[in-house]
This record gives C-alpha cells, structure tokens and sequence, in this order.
C-alpha cells in the first residue's frame, strides 16, 4: 500500500492506534527521517573506502564494482571523492541518489515514537 500511496500522494498522515504521528510533504518527511544515500559506481571501490573519510560519508554495501553509501554532507561528499578518485586514478563511472521510501519513512517514525 506504501508504494502505491508514494506514486499518487504528496503529501501523508501517519496514525498509530488512532494518534497523529507524524504528517505533511512526503519530501520533508524524507528530509527529516532518513539520511540520503548515493550508489556509486567505480572501477576500484576497496580502494575509495579506503580512502575517503568515515565523517563525510558511511559505507553500507559494496558489491560488483557499486558502493551504497549513507551521505551526511553532499558538497563535502562530491569534492572528497573527486579529491580520492583523482588522488588514487580511481575512475567514477555512476553516482545516484537513491530515493526514500515511505515504507522506511513508516518504519523510522514507529521506531521513534513514544511508547
């Protein structure tokens, strides 16, 4: 149901046995209960983890040449791994946002309610 209401609604109420948990734009919704993620293409991904900093970003997964990494900064994020990937001739072949979904929104907000 998450997934269809994510292609038709903009905005969401979430309810907990009657009570408003939480409720508005899905985007400051995303904003406020997820933190962004990049999936990164390179042709040396040990070696970027390697080398960037666990501050600007936390790596989750690193499978067939793509990392998917948790972003905190992305300004910060973008001239660090072009500063890694020029330093070490690492090639960046793909980066993308990988977008929130309401399920995990669901999922952040029942975890943080109060009980």
């Amino acid at each position: 149901i998450l997934s269809e209401l994510e292609r038709v609604c903009d905005s969401i109420v979430i309810l907990n046995e009657g009570k408003v948990l939480e409720y508005g734009l899905v985007s400051d919704l995303v904003s406020k209960y997820t933190t962004p993620k990049y999936i990164i293409k390179v042709d040396n991904p040990e070696k970027l983890v390697k080398n960037l900093s666990k501050e600007t970003a936390k790596t989750l997964l690193m499978k067939d040449g793509y990392l998917i990494s948790e972003v905190k900064d992305y300004d910060s994020f973008v001239k660090e791994i072009n500063s890694v990937a020029r330093e070490h001739a690492i090639t960046l072949k793909e980066m993308m946002l990988l977008s929130a979904t309401l399920e995990e929104i669901f999922i952040e907000i029942m975890r943080k309610r109060p009980k």
